[in-house]
């Protein structure tokens, strides 16, 4: 796949069968950052964590966002989907509940996550 700039513009939820959400809103055009919101909500845990890092970002051929209490999120393409990745942003869940937090995949051509 050849390095290029990132460009999604998505905003989706999804609910799967056991109760496991995510909402995603992600505006990206050429690896900038417009608008980015995540939200995962965790049945057994009765928790959610939300991040919305500040824009201090990376970008080529990933787009990573770091917050100032070291919550990062990396966002990439494979083919048409953008996979959306978490990590050390425990801190911002309920006890526990960041260990189940999983990536958000986002369909780049119907707009749709899982």
């Amino acid at each position: 796949m050849p390095v290029r700039p990132l460009d999604v513009k998505a905003s989706c939820r999804f609910r799967d069968e056991a109760g496991y959400a995510a909402t995603a809103i992600l505006d990206i055009s050429h690896a900038e950052v417009k608008a980015f919101s995540a939200t995962v909500d965790i049945p057994a845990a009765a928790a959610a964590a939300s991040t919305a890092p500040s824009p201090g970002q990376r970008s080529l051929p990933s787009v990573e966002l770091r917050a100032q209490d070291g919550c990062t999120v990396n966002i990439w393409e494979q083919g048409e989907q953008v996979t959306v990745g978490f990590s050390n942003c425990a801190r911002r869940c309920s006890r526990g509940t960041f260990d189940y937090v999983w990536p958000i995949i986002v369909d780049r051509t119907s707009g749709e996550c899982h």
